[in-house]
């Protein structure tokens, strides 16, 4: 590379060693996107690979999956956790309503439901981003930030798990064809895990 070449020791006045440092502070630059744009095409042609269901029978299991995730490796995958309106929902009449689905619905259908008109600011939050401080995140780490920006935990973690490399869910998720009907979870070309 030329970079390698031009990383030579400068040669003549501390004037030129000053210019030959800015030359190669641009090539290193330079070098470095060169090299960022390769690794995305690289990422580009991995987007095809699968996705991963990491399921267990309750959801108390799977925050214990997420906590081994979040301590025990350094793997940090684009991830989501699947779990219940009454699990995710912060509207206090929706939850101790007779029905969450059916009070959840109206609540959108009527367009009153403010934490689901304000889903981009849980969605698209940096902290769940990687390194971010919630790139492993489980259930109450998504409603105490959807309390907090009041937007709505459920349908965030939905969206979430739709561009996941990895989901956590209760094994009914994906066993249950109802389920993964309303949830619209694909198993085609997918890994799964049962954890029994």
């Amino acid at each position: 590379d030329s970079f390698e070449v031009i990383a030579d020791e400068p040669k003549g006045s501390p004037k030129q060693a000053k210019g030959f440092e800015f030359i190669n502070d641009d090539l290193k630059i330079k070098a470095l996107q060169k090299r960022a744009q390769k690794i995305m095409k690289e990422i580009a042609k991995c987007r095809n690979m699968p996705k991963i269901y990491f399921s267990s029978r309750t959801h108390r299991q799977v925050a214990q999956l997420v906590k081994e995730l979040k301590k025990n490796t350094p793997y940090r995958p684009r991830m989501s956790v699947l779990g219940s309106k009454s699990q995710y929902c912060i509207l206090p009449e929706v939850v101790n309503s007779n029905s969450i689905d059916d009070a959840c619905l109206k609540c959108r259908e009527d367009e009153s439901c403010e934490a689901y008109k304000r889903i981009a600011g849980l969605i698209k939050s940096p902290k769940f981003n990687r390194g971010g401080e919630f790139e492993v995140w489980d259930i109450e780490d998504m409603v105490r930030e959807g309390k907090r920006v009041h937007a709505c935990p459920y349908f965030a973690s939905r969206d979430f798990a739709e561009r996941a490399e990895l989901v956590f869910c209760p094994y009914n998720y994906v066993i249950d064809p109802m389920i993964r009907k309303a949830l619209e979870i694909h198993l085609k070309d997918s890994i799964v895990i049962i954890d029994e």
